[in-house]
C-alpha cells in the first residue's frame, strides 16, 4: 500500500512540473526520476539493463 501512495505522489509531482512548460527545473527532475527508476528496476530484477537472468 505504501508503494501505491508514493507512486501517486510522484505522479502528481511530475504532472505539476510538466504543466509549467519550459521550466528547466522540471527537466532536471525528469532526468533524476528516470535514473532513479533505472536503479530501482535493476535492483528489483536483479539484473542490469540488457542483462539476462535465470528464471
Amino acid at each position: 500500500m505504501a508503494y501505491e501512495s508514493e507512486y501517486t505522489l510522484l505522479e502528481q509531482v511530475i504532472q505539476m512540473l510538466a504543466a509549467n512548460g519550459d521550466n528547466k527545473f522540471s527537466r532536471v527532475i525528469e532526468v533524476v526520476v528516470n535514473e532513479a527508476m533505472k536503479i530501482e528496476r535493476a535492483k528489483a530484477l536483479n539484473a542490469e539493463p540488457y542483462e539476462r537472468t535465470e528464471g
